[in-house]
C-alpha cells in the first residue's frame, strides 16, 4: 500500500522531538525514515495517568515551494485506545494555510487506530484517502507495539503551508516518529524532449492513426503537468498547445473546418478560469469536443480500468463521479462509462454503491460504530437511503444484521 511515486520527491519533515525511544523493528520500505526519537500526544486510562500532562498537538511546517501529493506518518496508533468508545475521534490532522484551516481529517477508533497492543496487522483504505499499513514493532516501556504508517493523500487544489496533528483529549495516545511529506516532481513541459512520454511531434500522426494508447498517455501527461503547477498562464500555455496540435490532427485526417472555432472558444474559456482545476476541467471538455469518438475502440483498456478501481477504493466515502474518474484517468466521461461497464459488468454507480455496502457491513461486523456512523463513514449522506440500500443487497437492514450477528 505505502507506494510513493517513482518520480515524487520525499522530504522528511522537522518537528520538536519528545523522549519516545525508537527500538524498532521495520520491514524495508520505499520510504527512508530518522532514527530519531518520537513525539507523544496526552493520553491514558484515566484522569490521573501521567501521560495526560502530555502536549495535545504537534505543528509541522509544509516544504515551501512544493506540491504535496501525501503525507505519510510513521508512528504508535495508538496506545490506551482501548479506552476509547467505539467510533470516538481520537484525534485530527488540521492542514492550514496562513492559518486559515482548509482540510481536516478526523481519526476514528476502530477505523483510523486500533490499540497498538493488539496483535492484529492492519491494512486498511478508509475511502476518505487516508489508509494504514503495519510495518513493524517498537518497544515503548519494554513493551512491543505495532508500528503502523498513516497515509493521507492531500485533496486535489488544497494549498497548506502547515500540518497540525491535534490530540482530541480521549484515552488515546499518539506516538509520531517520522512525517514524510511526498511531493510532485518539479513543473516542466509535459512534452519536453528529455522526458520519457509523448513528444509534440509525434501527437498529430497519434490522432490520425486513432491510437488511443498512445493518445491517452499524452493526456496524462498533460493532466500530471496541471497537477505541479500553481502558474495559470502556464496551465492554460498547456492546454491550448496540446489542444491544438490534436486539433491540427483531426483537419488533417478530415474533421470539419468548425474545429477551429472550439480552438477559440477554448481561449477565451481558459482566460476565464480562476483555477489549475478550473483549467484542467475545461481543458478535459475541449479536448473531449474535438477528438469526439474518434479514438473509441472495442478493446478494453485493463491498466485504465485498473487505475480506476483503485480510485475507487481510496475514496468510495467522498463525493465520487464518474466525470471525477474519467478527469484522473485521462480519457471522456462517456467512453469512460462505456469502458467501465464493459470490464466490471455494472454501471459506475452500481459498483461505487456496491463497494461502499461491503465496506458498511465489514464495519459493522467490526463494531466500528453506530449504525449512521457507519453510513456516514462510507458516503451515504442519508440513513434512509443507507438502510434501503443495504437491505436490497443483503436481504435485511443493517439494525438487522447487527442485532442478528449479536453485534
Amino acid at each position: 500500500m505505502i507506494e510513493p511515486d517513482g518520480s515524487a520527491e520525499l522530504i522528511l519533515a522537522k518537528f520538536p522531538r519528545g523522549k519516545v525511544p525508537r527500538d524498532a523493528h521495520m520491514r524495508p520500505l520505499g520510504i527512508s525514515f530518522s532514527d530519531e526519537p518520537g513525539w507523544q500526544s496526552q493520553g491514558g486510562p484515566s484522569e490521573k495517568h501521567p501521560n495526560r500532562a502530555l502536549p495535545v498537538s504537534l505543528a509541522v511546517g509544509a516544504p515551501s515551494g512544493k506540491f504535496v501529493r501525501r503525507i505519510h506518518i510513521l508512528g504508535v496508533f495508538a496506545l490506551f485506545s482501548n479506552s476509547d468508545a467505539k467510533g470516538g475521534r481520537g484525534a485530527a490532522l488540521q492542514f492550514l494555510n496562513h492559518g486559515e484551516l482548509v482540510f481536516t481529517l478526523e481519526l476514528v477508533r476502530n477505523r483510523h487506530y486500533r490499540d497498538a497492543h493488539e496483535s492484529e496487522l492492519l491494512e486498511s483504505f478508509f475511502g476518505d484517502g487516508s489508509s494504514i499499513e503495519t510495518v513493524g514493532c517498537v518497544f515503548i516501556d519494554s513493551t512491543r507495539v505495532r508500528l503502523d504508517v498513516l497515509t493521507v493523500e492531500v485533496p486535489a487544489g488544497t494549498t497548506f503551508d502547515r500540518v497540525v496533528f491535534k490530540d482530541l483529549g480521549l484515552a488515546s495516545s499518539f506516538v509520531i516518529y517520522d512525517i514524510v511529506f511526498e511531493c510532485a516532481s518539479q513543473s516542466k513541459c509535459p512534452f519536453h524532449s528529455s522526458g520519457q512520454g509523448i513528444p509534440l511531434s509525434e501527437l498529430s500522426a497519434i490522432v490520425r492513426l486513432r491510437d488511443r494508447t498512445r493518445f491517452l498517455k499524452a493526456m496524462n501527461q498533460v493532466h500530471e503537468a496541471f497537477q505541479v503547477t500553481s502558474d495559470l498562464d502556464e496551465a492554460r500555455s498547456e492546454a491550448l498547445t496540446f489542444l491544438a496540435i490534436i486539433t491540427a490532427g483531426m483537419l488533417e485526417a478530415g474533421g470539419a473546418r468548425s474545429l477551429h472555432k472550439i480552438q477559440l472558444e477554448a481561449a477565451r474559456s481558459y482566460d476565464k478560469c480562476s483555477s489549475i482545476a478550473e483549467i484542467e476541467a475545461k481543458s478535459s471538455e475541449m479536448v473531449n469536443r474535438v477528438v469526439g469518438d474518434w479514438l473509441n475502440t472495442d478493446e478494453i483498456q485493463p491498466k485504465i480500468v485498473e487505475k480506476a478501481l483503485s480510485v475507487v477504493d481510496r475514496h468510495f466515502a467522498a463525493d465520487l463521479s464518474d466525470d471525477d474518474v474519467a478527469n484522473q484517468v485521462g480519457m471522456s466521461t462517456s467512453h469512460f462509462r462505456f469502458l467501465f461497464k464493459q470490464a466490471v459488468g455494472k454501471p459506475f454507480h452500481q459498483y461505487l454503491i456496491a463497494t461502499r455496502l461491503e465496506k458498511a457491513k465489514m464495519m459493522l461486523e467490526g463494531g466500528q460504530g453506530s449504525v449512521s456512523e457507519i453510513a456516514h463513514a462510507v458516503g451515504f449522506t442519508g440513513l434512509a437511503s443507507f438502510s434501503r440500500a443495504f437491505g436490497q443487497r443483503f436481504g435485511m437492514s443493517p439494525s438487522e444484521f447487527k442485532r442478528v450477528r449479536g453485534l
